[in-house]
């Protein structure tokens, strides 16, 4: 644990800026093919749990679109 003072030397906001620059430039995270089945797998589930739910509930819920699985792709990806 660090006191705030150290916390703030540590992140300012030209060491967040270089870092981020820094990940953009060198840090390029690849699904593994596993992950890629995982998540087709995972958003098929969603699709299906939408569909039901949205016939019990007479479209009273947001459906889950393709946008829904791209965003699936770039959680993981970041998280990697």
């Amino acid at each position: 644990y660090q006191s705030d003072s150290k916390a703030k030397e540590i992140l300012t906001q030209g060491f967040l800026r270089r870092y981020i620059a820094h990940c953009r430039a060198n840090v390029h995270p690849q699904l593994t093919d596993h992950a890629v089945d995982l998540l087709a797998h995972l958003w098929t589930l969603l699709r299906q749990q939408d569909f039901n739910e949205r016939t019990a509930n007479h479209n009273k819920v947001l459906p889950i679109t393709i946008r829904s699985y791209e965003t699936l792709i770039r959680l993981a990806t970041a998280h990697a």
